[in-house]
């Protein structure tokens, strides 16, 4: 499997993150989904820092604003949230705990 440039990519639509969940199957790989609120001070902290140090994968940024069903598709109530899908799809872990958001996207020093 190759290396994957990191990127955060911020997601502006539904069909945007529908896209990313069906090409997950073919492409095999980690996604990392951060949901957010950009009028939360902690969500705010939290996407400065991921811009100032992105971690080695790409991670999906999805604004509550923006696309506010897509919260459903997780059963996502707090933000931020962060929710892992393994490769295939067949492990989704959601953690809304903050300490744990800033371990599993490596922004802990």
């Amino acid at each position: 499997m190759t290396q994957i440039a990191s990127s955060i990519h911020y997601c502006t639509r539904e069909n945007q993150i529908n896209k990313i969940i069906k090409d997950q199957k073919f492409r095999k790989r980690r996604e990392y989904f951060l949901f957010i609120s950009l009028w939360d001070d902690v969500c705010s902290e939290l996407v400065k820092k991921l811009e100032e140090n992105p971690p080695p994968f790409t991670v999906n940024v999805i604004n509550s604003f923006d696309t506010p069903h897509s919260f459903v598709i997780w059963g996502v109530t707090k933000s931020p949230a962060l929710v892992i899908v393994e490769p295939y799809g067949k492990k989704v872990s959601v953690t809304d705990f903050v300490s744990d958001i800033y371990r599993k996207l490596r922004l802990e020093k």
